[in-house]
């Protein structure tokens, strides 16, 4: 579809139509690193600035917006039913603040995500689940700060991955593995592209690890813009 600002669509192979439903819905302010939805089913968004918001597809189905750097952005919501004409909603979202430090998705939802389809593959390749585990979680979201500046498994100071762990609490975990990513831009993409490495794979499907933890970042301000690290360990 494409819009010619006037209220007109153009659909491929079919005249041009016009749409009186086409109506104003206000202004929305809103940060940098956030994520929001129209409520409704079967929206998509045309997204006027792809600098300040992209959309994206949820982990059910649903689009969403995803905004990444301050500016104003108009976006047309449009509903489509079938056997319906499209409802075009007119949206106008004024970002504000820095990138810096925020994240583009509420990680919990990543955090699971990951964890079923890594569960998946154990499960195929007949091995017990993971969990997610609260600390593994925390070493992650330092570990890809870190990675997002310096992409290795190293850290910045030369030191291996895991010196991130207090030595007092290192005798929690018999084991630790640590995976990283960056430029996949879902769930899916990522365990995928794990899932093709040698070295990843045999991460997820490591018989003796029982917890894991995931962090995700998004950096506007880099070409690669997502970055994951994920942890894996033994209690």
């Amino acid at each position: 579809m494409v819009y010619d600002g006037s209220g007109c669509v153009s659909v491929p192979a079919e005249r041009w139509q016009c749409f009186a439903a086409e109506q104003f819905k206000g202004e929305y302010t809103r940060t940098t690193g956030k994520v929001w939805a129209y409520p409704g089913e079967n929206v998509r968004f045309i997204v006027s600035n792809p600098r300040v918001a992209e959309e994206f597809r949820y982990k059910n189905g649903e689009y969403r917006l995803r905004f990444k750097e301050p500016g104003d952005v108009e976006v047309r919501a449009v509903f489509q039913d079938p056997g319906q004409e499209p409802l075009v909603y007119r949206l106008i979202f004024h970002i504000l603040g820095a990138v810096s430090d925020e994240n583009a998705v509420d990680q919990k939802y990543y955090r699971q995500d990951v964890l079923d389809l890594v569960n998946q593959e154990r499960e195929k390749a007949g091995l017990k689940p993971l969990r997610l585990d609260d600390e593994l979680n925390h070493y992650a979201e330092l570990r890809v700060q870190e990675a997002a500046k310096y992409y290795s498994h190293q850290r910045p100071d030369g030191s291996d991955f895991n010196t991130i762990v207090p030595s007092g609490q290192a005798g929690k975990f018999a084991e630790l593995g640590e995976n990283l990513q960056r430029g996949a831009n879902s769930p899916v993409t990522v365990v995928a592209n794990w899932m093709l490495s040698p070295t990843h794979k045999a991460n997820i499907l490591y018989p003796d690890y029982n917890v894991m933890g995931l962090a995700y970042v998004y950096k506007a301000d880099d070409n690669s813009h997502h970055y994951w690290a994920q942890w894996f360990g033994k209690r």
